[in-house]
């Protein structure tokens, strides 16, 4: 099945990448720091072999989407050696820019693509004031292809991140550019019902730089910008971040007709930016910018990234009143050292090293949590911490991601296995989590995805049996 010219699937020794070289050269960080010792992120005994990723994957579909407005389906082929065949590139609306988010459905075989028609630093159009969309699409089960059934508008700007709720009967999108928050009910096809649509707001400050939405629009830094929402365990809270000040906005799942803003928690961490334009940033705007939150399966804990911080912050969470109390703990993503990381002559902050943190995700039994660090002349990397019981994180350790800039990963089986986005490679990479965490294991290209090498921002995994990582 490996055409004619095309490179099989990288397979990965402990040290090395398939093609000899260091998984510190391909991840940028220092040998030092890919070589040193992982302890286990959580208690399981047997090492994995190459055979059980091979197996998690084995009839697998891969989704993925980005910068280049299609969604890309791969089947994921064992022999005779491990690669993703192309099955389809699917289009989306004309004008799309990127598709930042992709969310299946738990119990259908159903993908909901959400696109986006904004244009970075780009002059003010009509076109780019556009709301994102939400696209539905079957899934073929036999071929895996994707066919679109509906769509209709997310109501808001630039969607960034989407859930659903335990019982599949509501939708919640984030949108970065105006800050909105959109509720959807679903139906019983899981099709989002647009005469039930209801938008939350996260508020303005009422002191600081105020931001016009067109100004807003062109810079996408200042004002109300929710990039992530998460259900609280019980559902009954809705947890949106505002990178954009700094700050969470928590909302009741099923707000009533008058309840447009919610409650408004200050979040900081106390780490200064490793870089001089997050620096720069930080500075001018304010906040540290938070991206995405996810919970403790206990419901007792959130946990906090920080974008521009590299940093996780730990609160407690009391589920009574939906509020999050003052951060427990503040743990750093990036390497010990940072390595990579380079802090130059203000005027030339955009030649200096680059790591903002991406995405964070939490193993089904809450022993461990992921984060992800993508690097820009410097080095991209996973970092993995081990949860004790009290909630509290280990200090993170952390292997670089094998390419570059892992936006989005997903977890195989509870978190066994990590897989990783690289959006500046156009691959995916893997590691093994059970004798000791973030175990690199191979790299996985994306061969057609875009011509201009742009690879995915968001991965989903169709697994044998219809499971979605």
């Amino acid at each position: 099945r490996i055409k004619q010219g095309e490179e099989p699937a990288h397979i990965l020794p402990t040290s090395q990448t398939g093609d000899g070289r260091s998984a510190a050269a391909m991840g940028g960080l220092s040998t030092r720091q890919a070589s040193r010792p992982l302890t286990a992120a959580h208690g399981a005994k047997a090492a994995p072999d190459s055979e059980e990723w091979r197996e998690a994957l084995r009839g697998s579909y891969v989704y993925v989407s980005g910068e280049f407005g299609r969604i890309g389906v791969y089947k994921y082929v064992d022999m005779p050696r491990p690669t993703l065949d192309l099955v389809q590139l699917a289009p989306l609306t004309a004008g799309t820019t990127s598709i930042e988010w992709l969310s299946p459905h738990p119990t259908r075989p159903v993908l909901y693509a959400f696109t986006c028609f904004w244009k970075v630093m780009s002059k003010h159009r009509k076109g780019d004031l556009r709301c994102g969309e939400v696209i539905v699409l079957q899934i073929d089960r036999e071929t895996g292809e994707l066919a679109q059934r509906m769509a209709c508008s997310s109501l808001g700007r630039q969607p960034t991140q989407c859930i659903l709720s335990q019982d599949t009967r509501q939708m919640v999108v984030a949108h970065y550019l105006d800050g909105h928050i959109s509720l959807f009910d679903l139906d019983a096809n899981g099709d989002p019902i647009p005469e039930s649509g209801k938008v939350l707001r996260c508020p303005q400050r009422e002191t600081g730089r105020m931001v016009k939405d067109e100004d807003r629009i062109l810079d996408g830094i200042a004002g109300p910008l929710c990039h992530g929402v998460t259900y609280s365990p019980s559902g009954a809270w809705i947890v949106a971040c505002d990178a954009g000040q700094g700050r969470l906005v928590i909302f009741p799942s099923r707000p009533g007709d008058g309840e447009t803003e919610g409650a408004v928690v200050d979040v900081r961490a106390a780490a200064q930016p490793h870089g001089c334009l997050q620096a720069w940033i930080m500075k001018k705007y304010g906040g540290g910018r938070p991206r995405h939150a996810t919970f403790h399966p206990s419901g007792r804990f959130l946990y906090v990234l920080h974008e521009m911080q590299n940093a996780i912050t730990v609160h407690p969470w009391d589920d009574a009143i939906g509020r999050p109390g003052g951060a427990l703990q503040e743990v750093s993503t990036l390497p010990a050292d940072g390595a990579g990381l380079t802090c130059t002559i203000p005027c030339f902050y955009f030649l200096s090293g680059i790591s903002v943190a991406s995405e964070i995700e939490i193993t089904p039994d809450g022993r461990a949590l992921y984060a992800s660090n993508r690097g820009l002349r410097a080095g991209s990397s996973i970092a993995a911490c081990s949860v004790g019981e009290n909630g509290l994180l280990s200090a993170s350790v952390t292997q670089p991601a094998l390419g570059s800039f892992p936006r989005h990963f997903v977890l195989l089986r509870g978190g066994r296995f990590l897989l990783a986005g690289l959006e500046r490679s156009s691959a995916l990479s893997i590691f093994g989590n059970a004798d000791t965490p973030l175990r690199p294991l191979a790299l996985l290209r994306l061969r057609g995805l875009d011509p201009q090498g742009h690879g995915p921002q968001v991965v989903r995994v169709l697994q044998a049996g219809g499971t979605w990582s």
